[in-house]
């Protein structure tokens, strides 16, 4: 929590504040709050310190000479503001600024602060961020997401839980649960998911993460086939529970934490559109457990596979179940050595994004069978092909000829709608005259051929307007340097994981 002296200090000036300004509804709340949210949580009150100096209250108010600006205007500058750049920080902080200039400012400023309130993942925002809303608990109900690192290690000091139960509208939870178990499921973990569903009601899209925890802690734990069944035996005692979990839209599993899709497995419902199962995820339910999903939750878009597949046949069978709707699709380890994309592929109509991860190995045959394709694919990524040799002159993989043709005739073939090209190998010339048949090219990353001519790089400037994210080598090679300096400035920003799935974008580029 605070600095003990901290705290005590805050508490000290919120009740001399509150005591100078009874007529003040928010100074009273912040004294109270400060109160009782540390008894709440076994922490003995501090009564004021005797003699302290008169405090100016910082709540907002209405100078008694200012000009009186139209009511359309101060919201108007309120969303202005809320478009500047996230990665920047000066969206919240200038945010949070206007909002103490005066009480219209405030209102307005407070439905954007509120609404999508940023990364709370150390305590310190966790505390300040819990004490927000009990001081104004109108707050809470603006709140529509939450990103939290849930502490397990600390008992009764944790304000994670407080913060979810007084947020009931959320929509959008990414929590962090900082540790577990493949076999074990920690009792704590398993009551603040019971707490989690519950109480939001309104969720549409979930993102529970796990990291490997040592055994240890002298915390209670239960075997996960154990924790599956009691999570889907507690389910079907809790109609409110059963109809939430009907309308989740995104679910996303990372750690060992496949205990919740297995146990809750039977009440979602086509409405899931998008599935991500990270690393060190366990589905051993059965033996076709993706196979399992897609006929539980037949309309899926999105699927990201990062945990090893020791076979495709599973992901095949439900692929090809999935074949009228799945738009994206990211496998990111494949143990066994076979074509499997080939026999997939075909079936996929609607695919517009291919995430073939560094534990895929492509073949040729594989690329061929993307090239002939029906899918209108805007998103290719490669990170593994078979047929390449070590330059060791260099120490980069080099593309062999007949990859490089392969890989030449699938962006050609897909080129008319291609936006984001990733290929993690160095690539012959006529790979990248390829590239340049991508009129709609925003984002290319390759590994360009040794004393590629600036011409053909400049072509890029010419052909393809919209690219702006390029291999920093495009610069290094050109005799337009000074234009692709330009072009770097319209790149978009790079967001924190958790922000990228906030808005949708539940793939890791």
């Amino acid at each position: 929590m605070w600095a003990l002296k901290s705290k005590e200090r805050a508490e000290d000036n919120l009740a001399i504040i509150a005591s100078q300004h009874p007529e003040d509804e928010d100074a009273q709340r912040r004294a109270q709050a400060a109160t009782s949210l540390p008894q709440d949580f076994g922490i003995a009150p501090q009564s004021p310190q005797a003699g302290s100096s008169r405090i100016i209250s910082a709540s907002p108010s209405e100078p008694q000479h200012s000009v009186k600006l139209p009511v359309e205007l101060y919201r108007m500058i309120i969303e202005y503001v809320n478009t500047f750049p996230q990665q920047s920080g000066s969206r919240e902080a200038t945010l949070v600024a206007l909002s103490c200039t005066c009480k219209t400012l405030n209102r307005f400023a407070e439905e954007f602060i509120y609404k999508h309130p940023g990364i709370l993942q150390d305590d310190d925002k966790q505390w300040k961020f819990l004490f927000s809303l009990k001081i104004r608990p109108t707050r809470a109900g603006l709140v529509r997401s939450l990103i939290l690192n849930w502490n397990l290690q600390v008992e009764n000091d944790d304000p994670v839980m407080d913060i979810i139960a007084s947020c009931p509208n959320v929509e959008f939870l990414f929590v962090g649960t900082g540790g577990g178990d493949p076999m074990m499921v920690y009792v704590d973990q398993l009551e603040g998911l019971q707490l989690i569903l519950s109480i939001c009601s309104r969720l549409k899209s979930l993102h529970y993460f796990t990291g490997l925890r040592p055994n240890g802690g002298g915390q209670d734990r239960i075997g996960a086939v154990e924790a599956k069944r009691y999570l889907s035996d507690w389910i079907s005692g809790h109609p409110r529970v059963k109809q939430s979990l009907k309308q989740l839209e995104t679910l996303g599993l990372v750690g060992p934490s496949g205990w919740l899709l297995q146990g809750s497995l039977q009440y979602l419902s086509s409405n899931l559109t998008s599935l991500k199962l990270g690393c060190n995820t366990v589905l051993d339910f059965s033996s076709t457990p993706l196979f399992d999903i897609s006929q539980q939750c037949q309309k899926l878009k999105v699927l990201v596979v990062s945990y090893r597949l020791v076979t495709t046949d599973d992901l095949e069978k439900a692929c090809k179940s999935w074949a009228s709707t799945l738009e994206t699709l990211k496998v990111d380890w494949v143990a066994e050595k076979k074509d499997w994309i080939s026999k997939v592929i075909p079936h996929l109509r609607r695919l517009k994004v291919l995430f073939l991860g560094g534990g895929c190995s492509v073949s040729v045959d594989s690329i061929n069978a993307i090239s002939k394709s029906e899918m209108s694919l805007e998103w290719i990524s490669i990170m593994n092909v078979e047929g390449l040799y070590l330059m060791s002159m260099f120490g980069t993989f080099v593309a062999s000829d007949a990859v490089n043709e392969a890989l030449a005739d699938m962006i050609a073939a897909h080129s008319s709608t291609l936006r984001h090209v990733r290929l993690s190998l160095c690539v012959d010339k006529v790979v990248v005259r390829g590239c340049k048949m991508a009129k709609g090219l925003r984002s290319l990353d390759i590994e360009l051929p040794y004393e590629t001519p600036p011409p053909l790089i400049d072509g890029f400037l010419d052909s393809c307007p919209e690219l702006v994210d390029f291999p920093e080598r495009f610069e290094e090679y050109s005799y337009r340097q000074s234009e692709w300096k330009d072009r770097k400035q319209l790149r978009m920003e790079k967001l924190p994981m958790q922000k990228k799935l906030l808005e949708g974008h539940i793939i890791d580029d």
